[in-house]
């Protein structure tokens, strides 16, 4: 029977191969972006109003806010 060497003693590992390795590893991906920070405003509604609001948005499955802000864009886009 033949005697091996082990695996690995004496080699010495460089940045670059420990570079690649991290980069097939995953550690190379591509950042996320960042999302753009939102600006919050104060809004005042007649009570019946808003009554109105939330009840559309419970019926579009939205919050109030998520609503607000997609009826705010679709009425700019028209």
């Amino acid at each position: 029977m033949a005697i091996a060497k082990r695996p690995g003693a004496g080699s010495k590992v460089t940045s670059k191969e420990l570079a690649e390795e991290e980069f097939i590893g995953g550690s190379g991906k591509p950042k996320k972006e960042a999302r753009a920070k939102k600006v919050g405003f104060m809004v005042y509604f007649d009570p019946e109003v808003l009554e109105r609001v939330d009840a559309e948005a419970r019926r579009s499955g939205l919050s109030r806010s998520s609503w607000v802000q997609h009826t705010a864009i679709k009425a700019l886009e028209e």
